[in-house]
């Protein structure tokens, strides 16, 4: 990796010189380089799949009773662009050592059956996927095993050589995808898995930048016209609010250890070509607030970068269960809806570097309260959760319910923000698609009398 340091340094120094030289002869402006895995035209946007969703598809059809093709045709009648999609390494290679990579194939034909669904309906996919083995403890999510080193031979550089070598065998696997994001909400502070205690937001952006590189490094082994897409950074409390300016004090550090000529390339694009973050605001809206708030981060990364590079917001939406203040006369998920639109809408008209928005999220999710420890979690969805089963036996308690009325929903239902996504795309189709599913299986099974007596 040190090589490739000196090899960049090198090239961008007679680059530079032969570009100097050509200007002195015929005064043609210098022409920059960027690095190898500059793209010009990713300096464009393509609004040709602006509206976007999160949707786990591969989760939600395994566990949550969510067939992955009526979830597909079901967000096309909405007018859906766009997915974010987890693709589930750690199910599709459930080991990825360094000494083996194990494939479960089954598991991999289902992936690609939901990619291909996906596609098939006209939807761009980001494959979001972070494939982090640690030796002796397996997949690890966005936990990182131990403090930075930069020897090499180290146990950390073996780490990250592994990590690498498993995103070059999943963006091989899946090589119908273009765009790829490297992990999820990675500013997040945490402890070292080692023990060796915890690390702060500057020290997880030494050791993410080092993940960014081996990351792109093994996309574009895999697929050279692969795009690698920053993971999607996470504001703690709201867009603008967290302490330490979240978004700004990672970036900046990150863009400073690349710059610093520390790192293996001095080039941003050979660690990311896109960027992603979620700018939650979580209990209320403001479109001007909103523009400021990004167009700040925006203004940071064109400034660190010398160009425009395109932007993904890979997560951004309301759950029914954190607004506090409603809009007048309107209930909190036809406030959502309102915000929704607005949303959208503010994003075309006022911030030209976003080219899509996935909104979190497609389905609610209830069983996300076994580890969340708290209701807020699921019910971010533009439909109620679709399983039918935790209706009764020991899930029960998780039951839908309306939050204006406190009764019974028929699992699958569209809150008002799904009809409203659906009229501002202008798509057509039933929404009703997996609440018409289960009626049919809770009269099959009679419970519908039962819900219907709760509505």
């Amino acid at each position: 990796m040190k090589v490739r340091k000196i090899a960049a340094l090198a090239l961008g120094a007679v680059l530079t010189l032969a570009a100097v030289a050509g200007c002195a002869q015929d005064q043609e402006p210098e022409t920059k380089y960027y690095g190898e895995n500059y793209r010009p035209e990713l300096s464009q946007v393509d609004r040709s799949h602006f509206y976007g969703a999160m949707y786990i598809a591969y989760e939600m059809d395994r566990w949550n009773n969510l067939p992955y093709e009526l979830g597909v045709q079901t967000l096309k009648n909405m007018g859906v662009q766009s997915i974010r999609l987890d693709l589930f390494a750690q199910e599709c290679f459930p080991t990825m050592s360094a000494a083996r990579v194990e494939r479960n194939e089954t598991e991999i034909a289902k992936v690609h059956s939901i990619i291909a669904a996906m596609q098939d309906a006209g939807m761009l996919v980001i494959g979001c996927v972070n494939p982090n083995w640690v030796e002796g403890m397996g997949f690890q999510g966005e936990n990182v095993p131990m403090p930075r080193n930069d020897r090499e031979g180290s146990e950390y550089q073996a780490w990250l050589s592994t990590y690498q070598r498993n995103w070059q065998t999943v963006v091989a696997e899946f090589s119908e995808l273009t765009y790829f994001e490297i992990g999820n909400e990675t500013n997040q502070g945490g402890a070292y898995l080692d023990g060796s205690g915890n690390y702060d937001m500057l020290e997880k952006a030494d050791i993410y930048t080092d993940m960014l590189y081996a990351a792109s490094s093994g996309i574009h082994a895999a697929n050279k016209n692969a795009v690698s897409i920053m993971g999607g950074l996470a504001e703690f409390v709201k867009l603008g609010t967290s302490v330490n300016d979240a978004y700004i004090t990672f970036l900046t550090r990150i863009y400073d250890n690349i710059a610093s000529g520390a790192w293996p390339s001095m080039y941003t694009d050979d660690y990311f070509q896109a960027v992603a973050w979620h700018p939650y605001v979580f209990h209320d809206w403001d479109a001007d607030y909103f523009v400021e708030e990004n167009q700040r981060v925006y203004d940071l990364i064109k400034e660190r970068e010398g160009k425009d590079k395109k932007v993904f917001f890979t997560e951004i939406g309301w759950s029914d269960k954190m607004v506090v203040q409603a809009l007048p006369g309107k209930t909190v998920q036809e406030t959502i809806a309102v915000w929704l639109t607005d949303m959208y809408q503010t994003v075309k008209e006022r911030m030209p570097y976003v080219e899509s928005v996935q909104v979190f999220r497609a389905f609610n999710d209830v069983r996300d309260y076994n580890w969340a420890g708290e209701s807020s979690m699921g019910a971010y969805g533009l439909f109620y959760d679709a399983n039918w089963e935790i209706f009764k036996g020991s899930e029960e308690n998780l039951r839908e319910t309306d939050p204006a009325t406190g009764k019974c929903v028929v699992p699958g239902t569209p809150k008002p923000a799904a009809v409203a996504y659906q009229q501002m795309t202008g798509a057509t189709g039933s929404l009703n698609l997996l609440r018409d599913r289960a009626e049919a299986a809770m009269k099959e099974l009679g419970w519908w009398d039962e819900l219907v007596s709760l509505m």
